[in-house]
Parts: C-alpha cells; sequence; structure tokens
C-alpha cells in the first residue's frame, strides 16, 4: 500500500480551487475599499475635531449623520469580515488538501491545522506563515522535493503586512478608547490612517498570493480554471510511511 492510499481521502484528491479563489479575490477587494472607506471616517473625525477646542465639545458636536453612517459602516465591517475569514480559512484548507494531493510524500502541516494554527494564541505569529509556506513549496515542487525550494516573496509580504496592520490597528484602537483629550483623539485617527493603508498593502498581499497559488495548482494537474473536481494521480515511486500526519 502505498503512502497517500493510507491517508484520508480528502488529501488523496485535488480539488480544482479557480471558483473559491474567486471568492476570496472578491472579498479582499471589498476588504480593500472598505479600508479606504474607514479612512474616510477617521479623515472626518480629524475635520470634525478641528472645528472644537475640547474632547467634550466634540462628542457633543458629532452630527448624527456621522454616528448613523459610522454604526453602520461598523456593522457591514463586521459582516465582511467574518465572510472573509470563513472563505478565506476555507481556501487555506482547500489548497494545502490539493498541496497533498501532488506530493510523494505527507506534509508537516495538515489541511486542519493549516487553519486551526490561526485561532491559537501566540502560536498564530508563526505557524499559520510557516504553514502556507509549505503549501506553497509543495504546490511548486515535484516529487515532494520542498526542502529543495523556497516559497515565493509573495508570502512573506503577506503575513509581514499582516502582523504589522494588526499590531498597529489594536494600538491605535487602545488609544481612542482610552483618549482623555482632544489631541489624543486626533492622534489615535491619524494612526488608525496608518493601519488602513497597512490593511491595504495586506489585502493586496493576500489577492497576489491567492491567485498566484492557485494558478500554480491548476497548472501543475494541467487543468483549466473550469474544470471540475477530480481526483490527481498519486505518483508510483510512494513507500509505505507510518509517520503521523496531524502535526
Amino acid at each position: 500500500m502505498s503512502a497517500h492510499a493510507a491517508l484520508p481521502a480528502i488529501l488523496r484528491t485535488f480539488k480544482n480551487p479557480a471558483g473559491l479563489t474567486r471568492i476570496v479575490q472578491v472579498l479582499l477587494v471589498l476588504g480593500i475599499l472598505a479600508t479606504v472607506a474607514a479612512s474616510g471616517f477617521s479623515a472626518w473625525s480629524i475635520g470634525l475635531a478641528g472645528q472644537v477646542e475640547s474632547l467634550a465639545q466634540y462628542e457633543v458636536a458629532l452630527p448624527v449623520s456621522y454616528i448613523v453612517s459610522n454604526i453602520g459602516f461598523i456593522l457591514g465591517w463586521i459582516l465582511l469580515y467574518t465572510t472573509t475569514v470563513v472563505f478565506f480559512c476555507i481556501w487555506i484548507h482547500r489548497t494545502c488538501s490539493n498541496a497533498w494531493a501532488l506530493n510523494a510524500q505527507p506534509l508537516d502541516y495538515t489541511p486542519a491545522w493549516s487553519v486551526g494554527w490561526y485561532f491559537i494564541p501566540i502560536m498564530n505569529v508563526w505557524k499559520p506563515f510557516q504553514a502556507m509556506c509549505e503549501t506553497w513549496k509543495a504546490s511548486e515542487a515535484s516529487e515532494g522535493h520542498t526542502e529543495d525550494r523556497s516559497a515565493a516573496p509573495i508570502v512573506a509580504w503577506w503575513w509581514t503586512c499582516g502582523l504589522l496592520a494588526a499590531a498597529v490597528t489594536r494600538a491605535a484602537t487602545r488609544m481612542n478608547f482610552n483618549a482623555e483629550a482632544l489631541d489624543q483623539l486626533v492622534a489615535s485617527e491619524y494612526l488608525s490612517i496608518g493601519s488602513d493603508l497597512l490593511n491595504v498593502a495586506f489585502h493586496i498581499a493576500a489577492f497576489l498570493l491567492v491567485t498566484r497559488l492557485a494558478a500554480i495548482q491548476i497548472q501543475r494537474t494541467g487543468q483549466s480554471p473550469a474544470t471540475a473536481t477530480a481526483p490527481y494521480p498519486q505518483p508510483a515511486i510512494l513507500a509505505v510511511q507510518t509517520a503521523p500526519y496531524t502535526t
């Protein structure tokens, strides 16, 4: 029995990621537009702050249009963010599964853990990045020789932008909530604009990543983007392996 034959069917079957990739691409573009809109709200807030002399006056002077539109935007952003996270996790699971199907040797990260590491504190700082690097290398490599390759720079850019955006966004949010003076509020809004720029860079990098990785996997199988799910023929050189595949 080959190593792949001993694995669950999901790890032995290639599923065309084209349709799922298009959904993620659309969500990422919407995320960019939402981030630009968030910068617009920050600029609006800064403009309103320039018309008053204290934080108390600012809170009283906020127009109803700003409050209502801001609440609507926040609710829409939560919906968009949640949808994007769900579909991006499904995409990660799909592409990692495909990487297993495309390779002669079992990989270090299973599809489940490629997603699961995102939700484990501290470990989510580097484990998801390592899993994505392995998926990329395994998708490009032939006969499972992932150690002979390195992931494309876009993977590092994507992860670096994501970490920086998360850190700056967290700092801006904390500064905004703790603002006790008008100048502190304004500073938090400028910092929010900075975090928005990083978030735009992160979304662009993510868009390029999903586009290129999906194209690499489809090219490996010789399928067209419209081809339906089909099993990928496994290499005949596999030896039986008993190593666990739950890492």
